[in-house]
């Protein structure tokens, strides 16, 4: 509860856009005298995010570009490696750092959505590059866009409450998706999605005797004409 003087400060966003970003990757050999391998014009192809209760929250991205070179000497505007200040930040984990996951219908505020109990969600952002050949050149000339895609899984307990997202399976209807992690600091990062449609379900089930009951729902998120975006992820400093 505020005063009304409050002011929210994050600390960037992600979101999906049109501009074409390359990057330059380097690795520099310690043990050897002025010796690199520099991937130039590398372009990110795939984002993966997933959480699981009583473990690491883990991520990992992919790139595509041209081909390697080795070269003795490192690029102008790198330099050695030296660490930042993240790498003094406590890692998350699916126990201590979930602040909520949260499922409203579509374009309700999500305030007032419903909180699940949630043993794993996973997420993926795909835009495979494409790579384009020519004759006389080793690798691709150029990186080529594709269209990007959102999608994941949650697996949610059956209770009372979580059964009624099977009704949304078979209905298609239309939800909103958010969920944030904060460490002990105050970090936070928090993953929007405002428009998903949940597509897959086995029902709910349990593997075996003596073993709980869950969904398991698989999702793709749609493009939302209000926020402009598939997914927004916003960083939030202590």
């Amino acid at each position: 509860t505020g005063g009304g003087n409050e002011a929210l400060i994050n600390g960037g966003y992600l979101k999906h856009g049109t501009t074409l970003k390359s990057y330059t990757v380097e690795r520099e050999f310690d043990d050897l005298t002025n010796k690199f391998i520099v991937h130039k014009g590398m372009r990110v192809s795939d984002l993966s995010f997933s959480a699981q209760a009583g473990a690491i929250v883990t991520g990992s991205c992919n790139f595509a570009g041209k081909a390697p070179l080795a070269i003795a000497a490192a690029t102008a505007g790198s330099g050695a490696y030296s660490a930042s200040a993240g790498v003094n930040n406590e890692v998350i984990n699916g126990i201590d750092h979930v602040q909520g996951i949260y499922v409203s219908n579509d374009d309700t505020v999500v305030t007032t959505a419903v909180t699940y109990t949630v043993s794993q969600i996973d997420l993926t952002l795909s835009s495979p590059n494409r790579p384009i050949e020519g004759l006389g050149t080793l690798g691709p000339v150029a990186i080529g866009g594709n269209t990007l895609s959102v999608s994941g899984n949650l697996r949610v307990y059956a209770d009372d409450t979580a059964i009624a997202l099977f009704s949304d399976v078979v209905n298609f209807t239309e939800k909103q998706l958010l969920f944030r992690f904060q460490d002990t600091a105050g970090n936070m990062y928090c993953f929007f999605l405002p428009q998903v449609q949940f597509v897959s379900t086995d029902g709910p089930n349990a593997s075996g005797r003596d073993s709980d009951v869950a969904l398991n729902i698989g999702f793709v998120a749609e493009y939302d004409s209000t926020t402009s975006s598939l997914v927004t992820i916003t960083k939030i400093a202590a």
